[in-house]
C-alpha cells in the first residue's frame, strides 16, 4: 500500500494535479488554515518543510523552464527570426 502526503499550497487556487494510483493507497489531505496555523506556531519545522517542498518542486521548475526555451526557440527558427530584438 502506498501512503502519499498532499501538501497544500497557499494560493487557494484549484488543485494543480489529479494523482491516480495503481494500487491501493492511503493520502492525507491536511486543512490548509490549521497547516498555516502549525507553522506559524512551529517556524523551525516550517522551515524544514519549505526547504523539503522546494527541493522537490525547484527541479521541476528548471525542467520547464528549458523546455519552454526550446520550443521557443523553435519557433523562431520555424518561422526564420534571427532575433527578437
Amino acid at each position: 500500500m502506498t501512503n502519499l502526503l498532499i501538501p497544500v499550497f497557499f494560493d487557494d487556487e484549484p488543485h494543480s494535479a489529479t494523482i491516480k494510483t495503481v494500487s491501493p493507497s492511503q493520502l492525507a489531505i491536511i486543512d490548509a488554515t490549521k497547516l498555516k496555523q502549525f507553522l506559524d506556531s512551529q517556524p523551525e519545522i516550517g522551515y524544514q518543510l519549505l526547504t523539503h517542498w522546494l527541493s522537490n518542486i525547484l527541479p521541476s521548475i528548471r525542467q520547464g523552464n528549458k523546455r519552454l526555451a526550446s520550443l521557443f526557440s523553435w519557433g523562431l527558427k520555424a518561422h526564420d527570426i534571427d532575433s527578437i530584438f
